[in-house]
């Protein structure tokens, strides 16, 4: 399918140039779709928000206006591509198989996190959030705010293979396929594109916020 927004016709340009020759965004799209299609599967993140390649095409489009016009003229198309794929990726580390759900009482960091939530007035607010859900409601709740808080640092993990969860089949097939494309696979990719995701995360609920209040 052709890429339709002003943004990836951008950073598709990237292909005319040697260390982006054999780089398909349209592909990378394409499979990004897929796993985008797994948040919310499984009872994990049911309630949120759709975060489906609808979303994706939505902050695309709003690259239009929030970028100016000075930046866009000299911005090149892998400045584009870095800016595409933080867009691309900045909700994939939602993605939770039942399997990682099921061993989290294994997963030191969110044993950890857990803890920490009576001696932060951040946590003390989850706590108060979940006082009336029953033990199930609670279980789910901690998860999905737990993988919520951290999802750009689950990135990282996800394109550098350097994790210690298992991520399941579904979600491993399409992890391998992006460490192979010859872009994810340069050393200081997963470092931008964590520090970029951050800031697209950052952006996304600052504006929610604003909405909601």
């Amino acid at each position: 399918m052709p890429l339709k927004t002003a943004a990836e016709q951008a950073a598709d340009k990237a292909r005319e140039l040697p260390n982006f020759s054999n780089f398909s965004l349209p592909g990378v799209r394409d499979q990004v779709k897929s796993m985008l299609n797994l948040i919310g599967r499984d009872g994990i993140f049911s309630t949120y928000t759709h975060h489906d390649i609808s979303h994706v095409d939505s902050m695309l489009g709003m690259l239009d206006w929030l970028v100016p016009e000075e930046t866009k003229s000299a911005m090149t198309p892998v400045d584009w591509l870095l800016i595409v794929l933080a867009i691309y990726l900045h909700d994939l580390g939602m993605v939770v198989t039942f399997t990682e759900f099921e061993n989290r009482e294994n997963n030191s960091a969110f044993n950890d996190w857990r803890k920490s939530l009576e001696t932060t007035s951040e946590g003390l607010e989850y706590l108060a959030r979940a006082h009336r859900m029953n033990s199930e409601e609670k279980e789910n709740f901690y998860f999905q705010e737990y993988i919520r808080k951290g999802h750009a640092q689950r990135i990282r993990e996800w394109i550098t293979g350097r994790h210690t969860t298992k991520w399941g089949s579904d979600v491993s097939k399409i992890a391998k396929a992006k460490r192979n494309c010859s872009i994810v696979r340069r050393p200081d990719f997963a470092n931008i594109l964590e520090l970029y995701a951050k800031v697209i995360i950052e952006v996304t609920w600052t504006r929610q916020a604003a909405i909601l209040s």
